[in-house]
């Protein structure tokens, strides 16, 4: 429309005017979307890509991002696992949109997922192999523990994790496994 002064900066700023709304009914429509020009955060970019340089040498680490709503946290996501998706890492994701933060475990879960290659599509027989695939061994402790993977994945017959200490000891299995690979990852 025209450049207009805004209280608290001191250059004009150009105001535009909305023509029109666009309704998505899935995250992954939105987050897919190019938003516009990538500026401006070169120095979490380079935050991101020494993590991804000790991720390469064997070292792995966590990464935690924070700020208000609105500043960009998602877009920086967004764009650093597209460049590791470029470079041939494999990236698995998650997130738990606000609806479901009552959830328990349901970022765990679709991590785990991801991790395992299962699609939303995969029947529930498909969860089972893949789960029995890599957590069955001859370990009968480690094995014990596919029954619940697969309850905890929906590809069970929805068990109680009643034992003492069963759910702890399937958490940490699931932590074990998950950074488990022949490449780097990002998780």
């Amino acid at each position: 429309l025209d450049e207009h002064h805004v209280d608290g900066l001191d250059h004009p700023v150009r105001v535009f005017q909305l023509e029109g709304v666009q309704r998505h009914d899935r995250l992954e429509d939105v987050q897919g979307e190019a938003v516009g020009e990538f500026v401006s955060r070169e120095a979490q970019l380079g935050y991101l890509s020494a993590a991804l340089a000790m991720l390469r040498t064997g070292r792995g680490g966590i990464i935690g991002l924070r700020g208000d709503a609105g500043m960009g946290k998602s877009r920086l996501c967004r764009e650093f696992a597209r460049r590791c998706t470029t470079a041939g890492i494999a990236v698995h994701a998650t997130a738990v949109p606000a609806y479901a933060v009552s959830t328990p475990l349901l970022a765990l879960r679709t991590l785990l997922r991801s991790r395992l290659g299962l699609r939303a599509e995969d029947t529930p027989d498909d969860v089972a192999a893949q789960v029995d695939a890599v957590f069955s061994s001859r370990n009968p402790e480690r094995s014990a523990l596919v029954p619940l993977v697969r309850d905890f994945l929906d590809a069970g017959a929805d068990l109680p994790l009643a034992a003492p200490g069963l759910r702890s000891l399937m958490l940490e299995r699931i932590a074990r496994v998950l950074p488990q690979s022949e490449a780097p990852q990002v998780l």
